[in-house]
């Protein structure tokens, strides 16, 4: 062969093998998976925490009182609860019982009524879990200070009452309180007055300062 052919030859594009065309597409493959890493679609498995109360006697006119704690896992992936469905059970009347979930002392959502046995709490923000970890979540009842006396629990019937943003919800339901006793507390519930102390409304010059008063409120 000539010089010249040799040198064409020797120029000729290099051809991607069989191999190297199945390294991109799982390369590609893989840079797709850890996109879907960041989306939130992970499953979640619901049990009931150890933390969550035992039967107790409780009084007619307070709030906020704990019945249930759930605990949410998250798998592989990071997951998001979007609302939880609570159902009530007991000897009272629904109307006379609220419901709220709580994430440690925080309340999420608000707190809202039951009807025909049910009480959706959607949350204001979705709850995030991350993936591998856990989050606990309270479910607390309300009581009107007219029952007198009776019963209540509550309960979460199905893994459809988890609302989840994607991904499935896995567990042994339905997860249930004890049912508590309620009694008067008329007698053994004191009140409380949460009032605002009102400032001067003039206006007011406000140099750079800390701990400026704003307002101020009184318990009573």
């Amino acid at each position: 062969a000539s010089d010249a052919d040799k040198l064409k030859s020797d120029c000729k594009a290099p051809v991607a093998s069989d191999d190297d065309a199945n390294d991109d597409a799982n390369d590609d493959a893989n840079d797709d998976a850890n996109d879907d890493d960041d989306v939130v679609t992970g499953d979640l498995n619901v049990e009931v925490d150890d933390s969550s109360p035992d039967a107790s006697t409780l009084a007619d006119g307070t709030a906020f009182n704990k019945l249930l704690t759930l605990k949410l896992s998250a798998g592989a992936k990071n997951a998001s609860v979007k609302e939880i469905t609570i159902t009530s059970f007991g000897k009272v009347s629904d109307s006379l019982v609220k419901a709220s979930v709580w994430n440690g002392g925080v309340r999420v959502g608000n707190v809202v009524s039951f009807s025909d046995g049910k009480a959706a709490v959607v949350f204001n923000t979705p709850i995030g879990v991350s993936a591998k970890s856990d989050v606990m979540l309270s479910i607390a009842v309300n009581l009107d200070s007219t029952i007198g006396s009776g019963t209540v629990g509550v309960k979460v019937n199905a893994a459809a009452d988890i609302g989840l943003d994607g991904g499935t919800v896995s567990g042994s339901f339905p997860f249930k309180s004890p049912e508590f006793g309620i009694v008067d507390g008329s007698n053994s519930v004191a009140a409380v007055t949460f009032d605002v102390n009102n400032l001067a409304s003039t206006n007011r010059a406000i140099d750079p300062q800390l701990n400026y008063k704003l307002t101020s409120f009184k318990l009573s």
